[in-house]
C-alpha cells in the first residue's frame, strides 16, 4: 500500500499593530495564498483558487482577477503601501 504524501507549508507572520500575514503552498495542488488578517478577519488576499485573484483592502469579499501571479514579496509591498 502506497501512502500519498502531501506537501504543504503555511507561514503565519505576526505584525507589531496585532494583525498577521498568513501564507500558504500546497505542492499537490498547487495552490498559494497569501492573507494579512486583522481581528479574526481576513482584510486583504491573494491566492490562485481559480485563477490568481485578489480580495481588495476596499471589501475582502470580492474577487477581482490578476493578470499575473502575485509572489509573497508584492503581496508584503502592497501590504506597506496600504499602512
Amino acid at each position: 500500500m502506497a501512502i500519498a504524501k502531501t506537501a504543504a507549508a503555511t507561514i503565519h507572520l505576526e505584525l507589531a499593530s496585532g494583525a498577521f500575514v498568513d501564507a500558504f503552498y500546497n505542492e499537490q495542488t498547487g495552490t498559494t495564498a497569501f492573507a494579512l488578517i486583522e481581528q479574526d478577519r481576513r482584510v486583504f488576499g491573494v491566492d490562485n483558487t481559480g485563477g490568481w485573484h485578489v480580495h481588495p483592502l476596499s471589501d475582502p469579499t470580492q474577487h477581482q482577477p490578476l493578470a499575473d501571479a502575485m509572489t509573497f514579496a508584492e503581496f508584503v509591498a502592497e501590504i506597506e503601501r496600504h499602512t
